[in-house]
């Protein structure tokens, strides 16, 4: 974050016997862009509105640089807004869509057109200019939507699900474009959305919601690799997740479904108090045994699934009563299911983590 331009403080929010938002705090540098992501329900967009100014707190305060804006109309706060419904005019073409808000200002015609132009430029539309809003694709929609939203030089530009609405294949294009738009014009930027690959290509860093709490914040490499709670690991997408007790014996000693393992202290993230906690084991830990591994590292399973995707198979393994999840290459020759394998499983990059918010939220 390059300083504290936008302030959120100890913002909360319930709506009759519903906690929306407990004591939330937030900084953004400016030209940041920052991603909420959480599940629905998760308190990302309330806080939103309340940024925006279209909802009221009941406690808290939102600052610029130090100055606060709770007071402010919606209109004075000068941000930008774009929504999943992108409420574009079917009656104006796609430049008088864009100029509209600029003309709301009264910006002279000269000085519109000119940003107009600007902006068709920056969003790669600008043979679209005189098109009907009712012919444009999905994607060219989107695009003149964001070209709005910045065509009066917001303060903050806010984007609530902008993708949701379209395939996977194009939102992946689009928030690329987005990314790289908001960058080269270095427009402060909240983005929120469900979608963690969305949320981690667009953002210079994430906010990880549930309940109304911030749970976890930081760039996406370092929530990724360094999930603090269980919560947190599944929102990244690891399946294999693993309830473990710490021995007596050895701060670094766990009891597992695998026997007594060992793990670095550098990868043990529980608190001084905390006796149980999740393993954490990355799919990429986990191989289907081979000859050149020692007889003592492999652990004796049943195949339970196999799924050919992207050029892999994707495979679950029963041990016990764990299941785990990795992925295989076409080069082994996978049994048939039901059939035991044998898997090896790389400690080294496997890590222990709290199970719930008790050690966040204290």
């Amino acid at each position: 974050m390059n300083n504290d331009f936008i302030t959120i403080k100890a913002i909360n929010k319930t709506y009759e016997n519903h906690i929306a938002l407990n004591n939330v705090n937030l900084t953004l540098g400016e030209g940041d862009i920052v991603s909420l992501l959480g599940p629905s329900g998760c308190g990302k967009t309330t806080l939103l509105r309340i940024v925006a100014g279209l909802e009221t707190p009941d406690t808290g305060d939102i600052m610029i640089q130090g100055n606060s804006i709770a007071n402010l109309q919606p209109e004075a706060r000068k941000f930008g807004l774009m929504f999943q419904d992108l409420v574009l005019f079917p009656h104006l073409n796609v430049s008088d869509n864009i100029s509209f808000g600029l003309e709301m200002q009264g910006i002279s015609r000269q000085d519109t057109k000119g940003r107009v132009d600007e902006l068709l430029s920056l969003v790669n539309l600008t043979q679209l200019r005189e098109r009907k809003i009712q012919d444009l694709s999905g994607g060219e929609r989107q695009r003149i939507a964001l070209a709005r939203a910045l065509a009066p030089n917001p303060r903050l530009l806010m984007l609530d699900e902008p993708m949701g609405a379209l395939d996977s294949h194009l939102r992946q294009t689009l928030y690329i474009q987005i990314r790289d738009i908001l960058k080269n014009l270095g427009t402060t930027a909240i983005y929120v959305t469900h979608d963690r690959n969305e949320a981690f290509a667009v953002s210079d860093y994430s906010v990880i919601m549930n309940n109304g709490h911030i749970i976890q914040t930081g760039p996406p490499h370092e929530i990724y690799s360094k999930p603090k709670t269980k919560f947190v690991a599944q929102s990244m997408g690891f399946q294999n997740l693993v309830n473990v007790y710490l021995t007596m014996e050895s701060s670094k000693t766990f009891t597992t479904p695998f026997g007594l393992i060992t793990i670095p202290s550098t990868h043990n993230y529980l608190s001084d108090r905390e006796l149980e906690g999740t393993l954490v084991i990355p799919e990429f830990s986990i191989s289907l045994a081979t000859s050149d591994i020692a007889i003592d590292s492999y652990f004796e399973g049943i195949l339970l699934r196999k799924i050919f995707q992207d050029g892999n198979y994707k495979i679950q393994v029963r041990i016990g009563e764990t299941i785990l999840h990795f992925v295989s290459n076409l080069e082994i020759n996978l049994p048939p299911i039901g059939a035991p394998v044998q898997i090896s499983i790389d400690w080294s990059s496997v890590i222990v983590i709290p199970n719930d918010l008790k050690t966040i939220l204290g």
